[in-house]
């Protein structure tokens, strides 16, 4: 793997910012996304996929919604070929214009349900950020772990992120809550990889407790209250604990509100056969 340069450490958004019209664009280079959980979700799981090679990676982007994630590891690494893959059309519209303004040539989005798809040759890693947890919610995870290990080729990567059960949560209680999913636990995620074939290389706990009590924040800051709490300094409040909640040390047992989860897909010629069959729900919820 290659050694991250000192731009790799830049935020989501500033590959991007080209895009924007002034002087979003300008604050944008600086600052990058201003989307608090768009934040820490990136300085989790960028640094993994930084220090991935330059050239050469074939990445799905599993889920991508408007395509945030496909566009700036496309404006980033412009030797991988980037796919982003979702049902929803209008998302993908409004990321086929994205890549259009940007002038991305290694970067394709493809309309189409997960269990579905097909891709010759398989790819290098798969990238799944915040979505798996609705499937496996209703019961669909073993089936969605199956087309993960099937989108991948022999020795290919899943780089996986993920909330936490809810139990396992570090919430602060004078706090309100998001809505959340109650998966996934360590063992949990250790039973759906060995049963699809997947070798688990790091399940990390991310998150700790000042980052969750972010997340806890922002319902402060939602809908009609927005502008006067970021007025009142609620913004750098959260940017503040997302920092110091990057900075700490972080223990095995400690408790963290979300999983980064790297697994390898086995090449051993005695692996059992895939089952990609998904069932309803898979066709449903992906």
């Amino acid at each position: 793997m290659s050694r991250p340069s000192a731009a790799d450490a830049a935020m989501v958004g500033q590959a991007t910012a080209p895009m924007e019209r002034a002087p979003r664009r300008w604050l944008q280079r600086v600052w990058g996304l201003p989307y608090i959980h768009a934040r820490q979700d990136w300085s989790v799981v960028w640094p993994a996929l930084a220090a991935m090679p330059r050239e050469g990676v074939r990445l799905l982007d599993a889920g991508c919604g408007v395509g945030r994630w496909s566009l700036e590891l496309a404006a980033r690494r412009p030797g991988w070929h980037v796919i982003g893959l979702d049902r929803d059309a209008a998302a993908l519209r409004i990321a086929e214009s994205s890549r259009r303004k940007l002038h991305l040539d290694n970067l394709s989005f493809v309309q189409g349900d997960f269990a579905d798809f097909r891709s010759l040759p398989a790819f290098d890693v798969v990238l799944s950020i915040c979505s798996a947890h609705y499937l496996a919610a209703t019961g669909g995870g073993g089936a969605l772990f199956n087309c993960f290990a099937a989108a991948l080729r022999p020795d290919g990567h899943l780089v996986l992120y993920v909330p936490r059960a809810a139990n396992e949560a570090p919430w602060l209680p004078f706090l309100p809550r998001p809505t959340w999913h109650d998966v996934f636990t360590a063992a949990q995620l250790r039973t759906l990889c060995i049963a699809s074939g997947l070798t688990i290389h790091r399940l990390d706990g991310e998150v700790g407790r000042a980052g969750t009590a972010v997340k806890q924040i922002d319902i402060l800051a939602a809908g009609r209250w927005r502008r006067a709490a970021l007025a009142a300094g609620l913004y750098g409040v959260e940017c503040a604990l997302a920092a110091w909640d990057r900075r700490g040390q972080r223990r095995p047992g400690d408790a963290t509100l979300m999983w980064l989860l790297l697994a390898q897909r086995r090449s051993s010629s005695t692996d059992r056969p895939l089952d990609v069959t998904p069932p309803p729900a898979l066709r449903e919820a992906v």
